[in-house]
């Protein structure tokens, strides 16, 4: 208003002491972009597919395979068990270790199907060989196989057999070109997949909907004793 004296200083003298502490507070949280007022809660880290688990073997079944399996010569099988969920065996000839996996979920049993590559065991139910490599996508296990190397063929290496036999005697040349790499043939190795499919004669009521939930690689375990007992 006209005339209004202003305010007397002692007045402002709070005012002031408030305006200087939200100041401070505000110059301790930083700017907005600091402290992500102008971010989503969300980091784009977060929406990377790439991590997801559920692309993946779960650990456990992973240890098991790595630890009882690889390098050893494994025979490869499925046991089909109508009305519930398929198993996946793998027998390690070596220790006699029979490892025991399952992809089936709570009220969804599981058919598995084996399929070799072309060769003359390709159609055998179990397929054998020394297991190097075990992955996973989408509903499929892939386990590479190799076969034992065949031989030896020591009469493939006759230039160096031929400068052995001047310092050795034949028997003790025979010994050394065992031993090379260029007497055996190594054999190609061969995958065995493992496909895993929803069982909709088992499961007609909810069969429909399961084209939206497939089984995927987090859907393998490790079967259960019961389950597994059906196997062994």
């Amino acid at each position: 208003q006209v005339g209004e004296s202003p305010p007397d200083c002692g007045e402002l003298a709070p005012v002031a002491r408030r305006a200087r502490r939200v100041l401070r507070a505000a110059a301790a949280m930083g700017s907005p972009a600091d402290w992500g007022a102008l971010c989503d809660s969300a980091g784009e880290e977060d929406l990377s597919p790439a991590s997801s688990k559920e692309h993946c073997l779960r650990d456990e079944v992973a240890s098991a395979v790595a630890s009882r399996m690889i390098g050893s010569e494994v025979t490869i099988g499925v046991e089909v068990a109508h009305g519930k969920a398929d198993l996946l065996v793998l027998t390690n000839a070596r220790t006699c270790d029979i490892l025991v996996l399952t992809a089936a979920r709570l009220g969804r049993p599981v058919h598995l199907q084996l399929a070799a590559a072309a060769g003359p065991a390709a159609s055998e139910a179990w397929q054998q060989g020394r297991l190097v490599e075990v992955t996973a996508a989408d509903n499929r296990v892939v386990l590479r196989l190799e076969r034992p190397p065949e031989g030896p063929f020591v009469d493939r290496l006759p230039l160096r057999r031929r400068a052995l036999l001047q310092v050795l005697p034949q028997l003790a040349v025979d010994e050394v070109l065992m031993g090379l790499d260029g007497a055996w043939a190594l054999s190609p190795g061969r995958e065995v997949v493992v496909s895993a499919g929803e069982d909709t004669a088992a499961n007609n009521l909810w069969g429909p909907f399961m084209s939206w939930w497939p089984v995927g690689p987090s859907d393998w375990r490790l079967a259960s004793t019961r389950e597994a007992a059906a196997a062994v």
